[in-house]
């Protein structure tokens, strides 16, 4: 009787492993060299050229994620206008690049696509081929662009996107909180991410 139970036990174990699919959001709300330069990050650092980073530390998160064994149809990447940062006359490195040449931005990183991946995500949308997320599922998520607050010492905050639209903290951890996932990894790297922490860190 021991041995069927653990051999029950060991098959659910197996089971549940195997049935685990890891998924990433990877979201950037500038552009390189695009955008208002108004209070950007180029203004407090002349002579660089304008939110370069954003588009190298996103290429690099995505290969990095491949090579740790995450399918690219499960990472989701909204990047500035939609398209991959391609600069005229410049060779950039392999890491900053799609390995087979192809294209690492699936969506605009604006205030509509991000709906609709999440929405995706928690309730599936097979016209754009997202899979509704359950509980054996993995989910890592990661901002870097430009955030704001609403006042000196407010707690709440927002992450922007292009077209100078904002996802508020409450928005932003309600959309999470409709993805039944496992687990969810936040990393926010945008100013002011901090102020989240309170609306997103029970959520799994």
């Amino acid at each position: 009787m021991k041995k069927c139970v653990l051999s029950i036990v060991l098959l659910f174990l197996v089971v549940q492993f195997f049935a685990a699919e890891k998924y990433a959001l990877l979201i950037t709300g500038q552009a390189a060299d695009h955008g208002d330069p108004i209070g950007s990050w180029a203004l407090a650092n002349p002579g660089r050229k304008r939110h370069q980073e954003f588009w190298y530390d996103l290429a690099m998160l995505f290969n990095m994620l491949l090579r740790q064994g995450y399918e690219e149809e499960n990472i989701y990447v909204l990047y500035g206008e939609g398209f991959d940062y391609d600069p005229p006359g410049i060779t950039m490195p392999a890491i900053y690049l799609h390995p087979l040449n192809g294209q690492i931005t699936d969506y605009p990183a604006d205030r509509e696509h991000l709906e609709t991946v999440l929405s995706g995500l928690a309730r599936g949308n097979q016209e754009l081929g997202i899979p509704q997320l359950n509980d054996d599922d993995f989910l890592f998520i990661w901002t870097f662009d430009h955030g704001g607050h609403e006042g000196e010492g407010s707690s709440v905050v927002n992450l922007c996107l292009m077209d100078n639209e904002v996802i508020w903290n409450w928005e932003f951890a309600d959309m999470l909180r409709q993805i039944n996932s496992q687990k969810k990894v936040v990393w926010m790297q945008q100013c002011f991410s901090c102020g989240l922490i309170d609306d997103i860190e029970a959520l799994h």
